[in-house]
């Protein structure tokens, strides 16, 4: 006589039998890394929540939010119609004025605004690898 065994399903997979596993229930919640080094931004005082938001500036040891940059530059400088305050790279923001007041079409740069050092660029930078450093070591203790 031949045995008929049933086969098992696997654990969370329901009564379905269509193969969906659900791992969830005997994992660990690993909670969200938070930065090792909190930097505050030198014009509003919030903390700099990514890297991407930041840059070097007003000050040669200062870091800024990227908007508040912007808006202290759109404040200081008086635009008038047809100006706009514009990032064109590497720490540098322009003054540009465009033909159009919708603001496409050809445009003028009337001033160069350097905000960024490179040696607030390269304080950037070390802060993100230390970042980095913490949040890699931390993965290595937790996989184990």
């Amino acid at each position: 006589m031949e045995e008929h065994k049933e086969k098992q399903q696997p654990r969370g997979s329901g009564s379905s039998g269509k193969g969906k596993r659900s791992f969830r229930k005997n994992r660990p919640r690993r909670k969200p890394q938070k930065p090792s080094v909190v930097i505050d931004c030198a014009i509003c005082g919030k903390p700099i929540d990514s890297i991407t938001q930041a840059i070097g500036g007003p000050g040669t040891a200062d870091v800024s939010h990227f908007d508040c940059i912007l808006k202290q530059i759109e404040e200081q400088e008086h635009l008038v119609s047809g100006q706009k305050v514009t990032y064109i790279g590497n720490g540098t923001f322009a003054i540009v004025q465009y033909e159009k007041k919708n603001f496409t079409g050809k445009f003028s740069i009337l001033k160069r605004i350097q905000i960024e050092t490179k040696e607030a660029t390269e304080r950037i930078k070390k802060v993100v690898d230390e970042q980095k450093h913490a949040i890699d070591i931390s993965k290595n203790r937790g996989g184990r």
